[in-house]
């Protein structure tokens, strides 16, 4: 298992800082399991993408978009479908903490995060573009974050 946290650039410590802050402050103002079974579900099976995407990896994941050494291309499990699991994950975890405890404070912490994600996603796509030659062909075949649709 190889999880590495702290990335090796400056951009990528701040994408990670960001991601991890919007993520503590949405999860500490709120509740982390709503009463309603629907959000609840929506944050039960959105555990399990990142568990699947996590299995897949071999645990060998980076917080940063850094491509790691030694990584090779996985493109089975979640990835056959969507590029960003992980990314897919997050979302389904924040929004139904969103709309179980809305303030316009949490909104725009999730704005925030929203686009830091997104910012982070470019990054890292472009970064997986460079090490492997296959991976503009695997996005033609798939979507970053919604199966089919985006």
């Amino acid at each position: 298992m190889n999880l590495k946290i702290w990335p090796g650039s400056v951009k990528s410590a701040m994408l990670v800082i960001i991601q991890f802050a919007c993520l503590f402050i949405l999860g500490y103002t709120g509740q982390l399991i709503p009463q309603n079974y629907i959000l609840t579900s929506i944050i039960i099976l959105s555990l399990f993408l990142a568990l699947w995407a996590m299995i897949i990896m071999k645990f060998n994941f980076n917080a940063a978009p850094e491509v790691l050494p030694g990584v090779t291309l996985k493109t089975n499990g979640p990835y056959k479908l969507i590029r960003h699991p992980m990314y897919t994950a997050i979302f389904g975890l924040t929004i139904p903490w969103i709309v179980n405890d809305f303030s316009l404070f949490r909104l725009i912490t999730f704005l925030i995060l929203l686009v830091n994600q997104f910012i982070k996603m470019h990054y890292e796509e472009k970064m997986l573009s460079e090490k492997f030659p296959e991976y503009t062909e695997y996005k033609k075949r798939t979507k970053r974050i919604i199966p089919f649709v985006f």
